[in-house]
């Protein structure tokens, strides 16, 4: 009997797996659901789900039906009417990559299916601007803006006043800023998998008041 896999990734991607090795793709910070099947009768054998050679008595077991798994990302679900148990990986990290096994386990030889997971990194995202000082900008202050994005491998900041390039740099400061200074800006995160802009910001200078006597 070969066990049937079907992996559900980034709740758009599918794969349907056979006894074959297969090379899956996820991706990092991400969810991994992996459904495999399994053939009457082991509605009630147990399973589990290994990660490496799975070498009897010597398994790298990641989780199994009944029993929590030892890293909290993992998890383990039987549908006993379906056929199909489910495992579920939460928060791809890097150091998931590898080879794993879908098992029932039968009291003579279990039953394995092969799976080889690759944790590709991810382009830009939730990527913002920060204004400081946040209140009222006048003529002669100095402002930062802060660019905040989460990105893995590290991006590249580059920023923009309209279509303008004006800098590189997650911080980037303005001493001493006037009226000419007025203006959209945003920031550009860029990566080997990706680029994104932010939402731009508006500045408003305010001309200084001057009191004469």
């Amino acid at each position: 009997m070969m066990l049937d896999v079907l992996l559900l990734f980034s709740s758009i991607c599918t794969a349907v797996v056979g006894g074959a090795s297969q090379t899956i793709t996820g991706y990092r910070g991400e969810r991994v659901d992996i459904r495999c099947s399994y053939e009457s009768g082991y509605e009630s054998n147990s399973k589990y789900f290994c990660k490496g050679e799975c070498i009897y008595k010597n398994r790298n077991i990641m989780v199994k039906s009944g029993s929590p798994a030892k890293d909290e990302r993992f998890s383990l679900t039987d549908d006993t009417t379906a056929r199909v148990f489910t495992v579920t990986i939460t928060d791809l990290r890097t150091e998931d990559e590898g080879q794993y096994w879908c098992a029932v386990k039968r009291s003579i030889t279990d039953v394995y299916s092969e799976i080889l997971l690759l944790v590709k990194l991810v382009p830009p995202f939730s990527i913002s601007v920060s204004i400081s000082p946040s209140g009222v900008i006048v003529e002669g202050d100095s402002v930062t803006l802060n660019c905040i994005s989460d990105s893995n491998p590290p991006a590249e900041i580059r920023w923009f006043k309209g279509g303008t390039f004006v800098g590189s740099g997650r911080i980037f400061n303005i001493s001493k800023i006037s009226s000419d200074d007025s203006g959209e800006y945003k920031c550009k995160s860029i990566n080997e998998h990706g680029e994104k802009y932010s939402d731009a910001v508006t500045l408003n200078v305010m001309c200084e008041l001057m009191m004469v006597q």
